[in-house]
């Protein structure tokens, strides 16, 4: 029976890139794997989005029979039953402010709108089938809801009924669960392990990610191929000696850094370089800040928590001028209130360095690593500097030896780890006043977690954190914590 069979095969499958010249193979070895029906696999390690594209029907298989998809039954070609999706980013919008900013651009749509672009229309003959989807992924409350103002993990949701409207037999997702809260995680996961048989799901996870109680099966990747694969308890203690292998690599590359990060400031310490004075920010009728007070003093690690759609990207965006609202004397910068005319979004956004997964989504990323770091001393523009100085190319060169890239590798050739590492690069390159770090570090492997937060732990600026995974925020000082619908956010001390 068709239930019974395979859902694919790699049997001494070697595959080669469409487009490779030199039709070198994606992986030096030779990959054999097969995938059950009653299985629920995850893929992991270095290679594991390349994994994903061999099994969702990419690259040229030799022989041409290596890889099958039995499931199917040559009912359809696999090219059309699989989908593969990929978080890079969190907002699909053409410029950061488009969140908040009232005028319409392609993206400035209501999510009904844009799930039924599915079938070329709104809704029509599909409208049942648009709402089912959204029941699904329990996106039914925000139909009407503009997309890019959807939380991460409503729009982590959104792109995932997108891709089943489109009726998948096989779904491989990348990263599902990059930058999402606990409870976002948790409902995600039981959405996904509720789908199979139809379809049938594969994640791409890293190593030190917690994995789905209903994955049964992992395969773990390295530079040349499939390294172990097998039922998830038979590999569970290879994960963790993975784990802490990348852990202690990392922290004697943080040992042998060479870069001293005293930075000069000329703000006294404990100077208030931050204070908010009641301020309340509301979307039609809905409170996301409601007289919100807080104070930053110069030097101090802050680290911004509350779930998805708590009202921390709002925060944020008050603080980089984003947010049309951001000219509010309530506002006060190194003790001057914000004003029209006396304050501009390149001299505040001057002494800030950002990154983002919202940055990561719309940065080009066919600049090489020196052009994209570079870009971290300009405001406003994502096109590398022509002029830098000579201390600005030391600036660069040194956080490149010290984080070991090659500058000359284009942006797209780098692994998601890789050019996460760049866009820190990047907002740390000015040694700015304020650091803000939005989910930085999620994606990374776990020795770049580890090396990048000991860049941050001797950092002597001004730092705020936003990130959901304990083992990816760096040592902070002070916290405060948003609830939504504007309720009072807990302020505290950080014990270590």
């Amino acid at each position: 029976m068709s239930k019974q069979l395979p859902v694919i095969k790699l049997e001494n499958c070697l595959v080669r890139p469409l487009m490779d010249k030199v039709s070198k193979p994606l992986f030096p070895n030779p990959i054999n794997l097969t995938i059950n029906p009653n299985e629920r696999w995850a893929v992991t390690g270095p290679r594991k989005l390349d994994l994903l594209s061999v099994i969702g029907a990419k690259h040229i298989p030799t022989p041409a029979l290596s890889r099958t998809y039995p499931f199917l039954e040559n009912s359809i070609w696999p090219s059309q039953a699989i989908q593969l999706v990929e978080f890079k980013g969190s907002v699909l919008a053409t410029h950061l402010s488009a969140r908040y900013e009232h005028f319409r651009d392609e993206f400035d749509i209501p999510l009904s709108e844009y799930l039924g672009q599915t079938f070329g229309t709104q809704a029509g003959p599909n409208k049942d089938k648009i709402e089912h989807a959204m029941k699904a992924l329990k996106l039914d409350e925000f139909h009407n809801r503009w997309i890019v103002g959807l939380s991460n993990g409503q729009m982590r949701r959104a792109r995932l009924a997108k891709a089943l409207l489109k009726e998948p037999r096989l779904l491989l997702i990348d990263e599902p669960y990059l930058g999402l809260d606990p409870p976002s995680r948790k409902i995600l996961s039981e959405i996904l392990g509720a789908l199979p048989p139809n379809p049938h799901v594969v994640l791409g996870l890293r190593i030190q990610d917690e994995y789905p109680s209903w994955i049964t099966h992992v395969a773990i990747t390295d530079a040349n191929g499939v390294d172990r694969q097998g039922p998830k308890e038979e590999i569970f203690d290879y994960l963790e000696f993975l784990k802490q292998k990348e852990v202690d690599a990392a922290r004697i590359i943080a040992k042998k850094s060479k870069r001293a990060r005293e930075l000069e400031f000329t703000a006294e310490k404990n100077e208030e370089v931050i204070k908010l004075d009641k301020v309340s920010i509301g979307y039609r009728g809905q409170v996301v800040l409601d007289e919100l007070e807080w104070s930053v003093n110069k030097g101090e690690k802050w680290h911004l928590r509350g779930d998805n759609g708590s009202g921390k990207s709002t925060l944020v965006s008050l603080l980089t001028a984003d947010h049309p609202q951001s000219w509010n004397s309530k506002i006060v910068i190194n003790g001057e209130p914000r004003e029209t005319g006396k304050h501009n979004y390149f001299d505040i956004n001057d002494a800030i360095g950002h990154t983002s997964p919202e940055i990561h989504a719309i940065f080009p990323s066919k600049y090489t690593v020196f052009d994209s770091i570079a870009t971290g001393y300009i405001v406003g523009s994502m096109i590398p500097p022509k002029n830098l100085t000579s201390e600005q190319t030391k600036n660069i060169n040194d956080l490149i030896e010290e984080f070991e890239l090659d500058p000359t590798a284009k942006l797209y050739d780098l692994s998601l780890s890789d050019q996460k590492t760049v866009l820190f690069l990047r907002s740390v390159v000015k040694k700015p006043d304020l650091l803000i770090l939005d989910e930085a570090f999620s994606a990374m492997e776990s020795w770049r977690v580890e090396q990048c937060k000991a860049f941050i732990n001797n950092w002597s600026g001004t730092v705020i954190v936003i990130g959901h995974i304990d083992d990816e925020i760096p040592v902070c000082d002070k916290y405060i914590r948003l609830h939504p619908k504007g309720g009072k956010p807990e302020v505290g001390a950080i014990s270590e």
